[in-house]
Order: C-alpha cells, then sequence, then structure tokens
C-alpha cells in the first residue's frame, strides 16, 4: 500500500539516508491532494527529503491510523529541517498541516544470549520507530 513519490527512492536525491521521519496529514481530511502536490513541489528543490505515501490504515505503523488518514512519511536530514519544511509549507502554499513528532529508525541487531532464545524464525536484523518494539530486557542486541 506504499507508493513512493518522486525524487524519493528510499535515500534523498543527495544520496543520504534521512536521519529521522514524520507524518505529514492535511489539516482537512479532502486536502491530500493539494498537500501532495506542494510536497512535491518542495522536494524539486529541497533535495533532503525522502517521501513516502501512507495508506491511512489502523494496521499501518508508517500512517496516522483511523485518526488522520492518508498522510506521507518524509524523511528529513534533522529537526531544524522538519521545522523549514513546516514553514516553508505555510508561507508558499498557505497549507497548514499536521506534522507528527518525528521518529528516529534504529537498526537493532540481536546478539546470542544464554538466558534467552530468540525464535528462529524472527529476524536476527530489525529497523524499529517506537519504543513500543524496544527488545525486552534480557535480550541481548547491538544498535
Amino acid at each position: 500500500n506504499e507508493m513512493i513519490l518522486p525524487p524519493s527512492m528510499g535515500k534523498n536525491v543527495m544520496g543520504q539516508q534521512s536521519v529521522l521521519y514524520a507524518s505529514v496529514h492535511p489539516m482537512e481530511g479532502e486536502g491530500f491532494d493539494e498537500l501532495q502536490a506542494a510536497v512535491e513541489k518542495l522536494s524539486l528543490n529541497d533535495t533532503g527529503l525522502e517521501i513516502h505515501r501512507t495508506a491511512g490504515s489502523s494496521n499501518n505503523s508508517n500512517g496516522g491510523g483511523p485518526f488522520l488518514g492518508p498522510g506521507l512519511k518524509v524523511g528529513f536530514q534533522g529537526l531544524l529541517h522538519v521545522e523549514v519544511f513546516r514553514q516553508r509549507l505555510l508561507d508558499e502554499f498557505d497549507l497548514e498541516a499536521i506534522v507528527t513528532p518525528p521518529k528516529v529508525p534504529y537498526t537493532i541487531e540481536y546478539l546470542p544470549s544464554k538466558s534467552y532464545k530468540r525464535p528462529s524464525d524472527l529476524p536476527m536484523i530489525e529497523v524499529i520507530e517506537d519504543l513500543i518494539q524496544w527488545p525486552p530486557a534480557g535480550h541481548r542486541f547491538k544498535v
């Protein structure tokens, strides 16, 4: 259900991986197309953006769930970049958007442990963004 919008292909145009991600949603439910068009135009001269469309369903951890509806998952280079992006949406397109608090993706590699045996059907390396996904006590891992 995820559609990648140009110019992003998992990395931004400069080839750098985004440092943090935030979901961006229109203030009004009907304003998604206008928001998407504005973000596409901003991305033409902001090479640090990485943009993915989110479905907005409750089982999609990237989206806003059933409350915020469809939106965009946007990768940024830092907190200042998020604020500049939000201000440019307002100044250049007269659009106020709901921008969720940014999340930082962590790559967790599970290590062998005498006290805990990780099930073989679970991956040994995973990327997490929410603290609720953080490994419980007793698990050995490196970030």
